[in-house]
């Protein structure tokens, strides 16, 4: 994949649709997203370029399933 701006980023994350949840298809390639919470913008940018190549990636802030502190089922 090319080298993306961040300005092409922020742009992507404009139109990136907030109700959009966490796939489970498994006919999808599928990824994680590790990244700095600062970069949110940046993050939904780059989960909207990965989406029109038919890649789900998955962030943590993004699964509504998840509790808001760690326990014993999801620390594992």
């Amino acid at each position: 994949m090319p080298a993306i701006h961040q300005q092409v980023l922020v742009e992507k994350s404009k139109l990136f649709d907030e109700q959009r949840l966490v796939s489970k298809s498994l006919d999808k390639e599928r990824g994680f997203l590790c990244h700095s919470h600062l970069d949110k913008v940046l993050a939904e940018g780059i989960l909207r370029i990965f989406a029109e190549h038919n890649i789900d990636l998955y962030i943590d802030w993004k699964d509504t399933t998840l509790p808001d502190k760690p326990n014993n089922e999801t620390v594992i």
